[in-house]
């Protein structure tokens, strides 16, 4: 995705996230962006385009200095993707998880399997609701603040993808995931890309070589890491034994370090 075409998505996605940036108090349905003097992960509402996106919000004690859009596995908007976002909350970001199956009347609303639903999504119709929960970040921040994107699976792919059409976005982190489609459209990505991969994830890290090859010719920052002995999903927490731990504390300490300085602040704790 080059060339003029991909410029012209991309004018006409910044004029949207501008228009949502200036609807007021028609960005949240049910109550406006502000900051939070303490810290209150709750479930909000951003509608815009005629949708209602629901969304989890984990806010710091005390003013965020960065925030990060972070995008949900194949099993939706749940407990564990929760736990990631009250933790990156703790070290002073605003975090926003939109519910990617909102358009279908969310993921608790699908039951168990909230993945076969998956088939009725597409890239235009995610990226649009990425943009929502992004113009969301923007006006909670101000016009200073430095956004992130983070994304586990098959969010990490879509995180990745979206990265690659919102050169506003400071810098993408991923763990295990798939490569974009195609590949070559992270010639288009502007900002530092961190990612945490697998061993033993046979349907994504031996595709690894083809992502990298791309990056490189193009020039572009990234930093990956395959950890030996685990999975994909080793960042879960229900994941036992010592390797999947180790990786789990050395993937998390390196995205966490990643965002500190790609989204360095004055007001950086």
């Amino acid at each position: 995705m080059c060339g003029s075409s991909w410029v012209a998505r991309l004018v006409k996605r910044r004029r949207f996230i501008v228009q949502v940036l200036t609807a007021g108090s028609a960005l949240v349905w049910g109550g406006a962006a502000h900051l939070s003097s303490a810290s209150s992960p709750s479930t909000i509402r951003i509608s815009g385009e005629g949708v209602i996106i629901e969304a989890y919000r984990a806010l710091p004690v005390g003013r965020p200095w960065a925030a990060v859009l972070l995008v949900p596995e194949e099993a939706g908007l749940n407990a564990f993707i929760a736990g990631v976002a009250a933790e990156l909350a703790t070290l002073g970001f605003a975090v926003l998880v939109p519910d990617l199956y909102s358009r279908l009347g969310g993921t608790a609303a699908l039951g168990p399997n909230p993945a076969a639903a998956l088939e009725k999504l597409n890239d235009s119709l995610i990226a649009r609701d990425l943009d929502l929960s992004f113009a969301y970040l923007e006006k909670l921040l101000g016009p200073q603040g430095k956004i992130a994107i983070l994304g586990f699976g098959w969010g990490g792919s879509k995180a990745l993808t979206y990265a690659t059409e919102n050169p506003d976005i400071a810098a993408v982190a991923v763990f295990y995931a798939p490569n974009p489609e195609p590949v070559g459209r992270v010639l288009n990505l502007e900002m530092p890309l961190l990612g945490n991969y697998a061993a033993l994830d046979e349907a994504v890290t031996p595709k690894l070589a083809e992502l990298e090859a791309a990056l490189t010719k193009a020039g572009k920052t990234y930093d990956f890491k395959i950890y030996p002995g685990v999975r994909a999903g080793f960042f879960g927490a229900a994941l036992a034994g010592p390797p999947g731990a180790a990786a789990s504390r050395d993937a998390w300490e390196r995205t966490v370090q990643f965002f500190r300085r790609t989204l360095a602040a004055q007001e950086q704790p």
